[in-house]
């Protein structure tokens, strides 16, 4: 389990807390942190639209009903981390990449890109001797 930075800080403030007998649920947040929860809405966007691309064995309506976002929906990276591993479950791919652009201030067209396993279509044997290529 690997920690980011804003993680270990949290749990580093958590335990000085605890030792001080304070609350941190009590204090008023601070500039810094007023900061970053309106950098955080600043950067909320909107999906615009959601393409497939790479899916051959599937219907397009199997990954929709996997992943967590539709039309008009905010963004939100842990729904993605979500439905990769939803996606995965399926059996069907090898690798599943989701990617983002920008198509104007606040909106994101959202690109689910899938590359399947390969589908083995036939097994030959070759040096068979003690049984007939029927059986």
């Amino acid at each position: 389990m690997t920690l980011n930075k804003k993680t270990v800080l949290r749990l580093f403030l958590l335990a000085i807390a605890i030792q001080t007998g304070t609350s941190l649920s009590q204090q008023s947040p601070t500039p810094t942190q007023l900061e970053e929860s309106e950098q955080e809405e600043a950067t909320k966007k909107y999906i615009g639209n959601i393409f497939i691309e790479g899916l051959s064995v599937l219907p397009e309506d199997t990954i929709f009903s996997k992943i967590s976002y539709e039309k008009g929906d905010f963004f939100d990276k842990s729904l993605t981390s979500n439905a990769i591993k939803k996606i995965y479950e399926l059996g069907y791919f090898k690798q599943i990449t989701f990617k983002t652009a920008s198509i104007s201030p606040g909106i994101i067209d959202l690109y689910v890109i899938l590359k399947e396993k390969t589908v083995i279509k036939d097994v030959i044997f070759k040096g068979n001797k003690h049984l007939a290529t029927e059986d």
